[in-house]
């Protein structure tokens, strides 16, 4: 700040600058409206162009903004974080290339864009993520079976064919067997 003298003085704030880092890949397009769906971004963190790695876990405040594309904008903020491709991998020389953050739950099925931030403020990228139906089941029948399985059991719910694309298919879990 400067006093009435014109004079700056000094008061230890230290400003930290990095190089932007580009989003090359995102792991999904879609989410069901009563998810918090993690996406994967794939990101060069320009490690190699200035971007030092300590001052950057030190001082980034990582975020996603998920905003509607009509009027009146409705933006959410959920908080991000940087990892090592794949998830789990532990390299103790490889340094992350990929930014975490997971969708949020959302009312309406519509097409969202989301961007990413590294300071919580000024965010950069534009893709789009679609809301869809949430998926739920509200029964199933029979309820009961053989213990040796093979029972064909038909599942009623919501949000079954939202998936994008529609040919995806829905899993779903009977005690610790996945079944299609």
């Amino acid at each position: 700040m400067m006093n009435p003298d014109g004079d700056f003085a000094p008061n230890g704030i230290q400003l930290w600058y990095y190089s932007e880092p580009t989003f090359s890949s995102f792991s999904s397009s879609f989410a069901y409206a009563n998810e918090e769906k993690p996406i994967l971004i794939g990101t060069d963190f320009k490690w190699e162009n200035g971007n030092d790695f300590s001052t950057f876990r030190k001082h980034a405040t990582l975020t996603c903004r998920f905003s509607t594309q009509s009027e009146p904008v409705k933006s959410l903020v959920v908080p991000a974080i940087m990892e090592v491709s794949p998830v789990g991998a532990y390299h103790t020389e490889q340094l992350p290339n990929q930014v975490r953050c997971r969708t949020p739950q959302w009312k309406t099925t519509e097409v969202l864009i989301l961007e990413v931030s590294v300071n919580g403020q000024d965010y950069m990228g534009s893709h789009q993520i679609t809301i869809v139906e949430q998926l739920s089941a509200f029964k199933i029948s029979p309820l009961s079976g053989p213990i040796n399985g093979n029972t064909q059991v038909k599942v009623y719910g919501l949000g079954l064919s939202a998936s994008i694309p529609k040919e995806k298919e829905v899993y779903v879990r009977f005690g610790t067997g996945d079944s299609q």
